[in-house]
């Protein structure tokens, strides 16, 4: 339900619809617009949400596992994943992608957080085939380069090294383990150099096969659209994309700190 009010709430605010009830204060009751919810036949979620003040439809998809989801040694493995989901597809390289979003000027984007991933993605109604084509293609058909998977790493442990010049970037890198302790959370979710250097193409693809599930995603999406036919258009499109057991990790709450550390 946390996922389903976050996806929801995300896409009103891309939408620009007003939030006064936030300057209210905590006690006055969040109101969504209305929208609709659908369970297609692999498990996958919609929520539908029709905003007409301008001419976009924005997703928002929502992954239910992320960073803690990590094997141990991996740490790191589910953010590298969804920033690989754009680097190429069975259709298209990521040259090709860049274009075509280009060309249609979408916008298109995954990271991984502790308890989920996203992949964002906003067209102009005119462009909405094309970029769901794009959209649908990089969730289900990502191909994982291996030279992509490389440059990511390397990019990544490059990232970690400069960040030791910084205070504040080497404090970010031990925080979470401060904070949490042994708890999933006080893992790494970007990784550090030992995990990232662990990393192969086929932690990726074990990744992906096991989380990146119709049953565990929520499709939502926002925008200048009927209903109805946003509903036809999404079930047509990951109509053959089939339903597999869920392989959800179950996180314990952390231990809450007491006193100073």
């Amino acid at each position: 339900m946390k996922l389903i009010v976050k996806a929801c709430f995300g896409l009103w605010l891309t939408g620009s619809c007003a939030l006064s009830a936030a300057a209210q204060g905590p006690s006055v009751e969040l109101k969504l617009p209305p929208y609709k919810k659908v369970k297609l036949e692999n498990g996958m979620t919609l929520l539908l949400m029709e905003q007409h003040e301008v001419p976009l439809v924005s997703f928002s998809v929502v992954v239910r596992s992320g960073a803690t989801a990590d094997p141990a040694g991996k740490e790191g493995l589910a953010s590298v994943t969804a920033e690989l989901l754009r680097k190429g597809t069975k259709t298209w390289t990521a040259d090709q992608l860049s274009g075509e979003l280009d060309f249609i000027g979408g916008q298109l984007a995954a990271n991984a957080a502790a308890d989920s991933t996203s992949v964002a993605a906003e067209f102009v109604k005119k462009d909405l085939a094309k970029g769901l084509d794009l959209l649908a293609d990089v969730i289900v058909n990502p191909t994982f380069p291996e030279d992509e998977v490389t440059k990511i790493v390397k990019q990544r442990l490059d990232g970690i090294k400069a960040s030791k010049d910084r205070a504040q970037g080497a404090i970010g890198q031990y925080f979470n383990r401060y904070l949490y302790g042994s708890h999933p959370y006080g893992r790494p979710p970007a990784g550090d150099e030992s995990s990232l250097a662990a990393l192969t193409r086929d932690d990726v693809l074990r990744f992906y096969g096991a989380n990146y599930i119709p049953g565990g995603i929520i499709f939502a999406v926002s925008g200048d659209f009927v209903t109805s036919e946003m509903e036809k258009l999404l079930a047509g499109k990951f109509s053959t994309w089939q339903a597999k057991p869920s392989t959800a990790v179950r996180v314990p709450d952390p231990t809450p700190t007491q006193g100073k550390r």
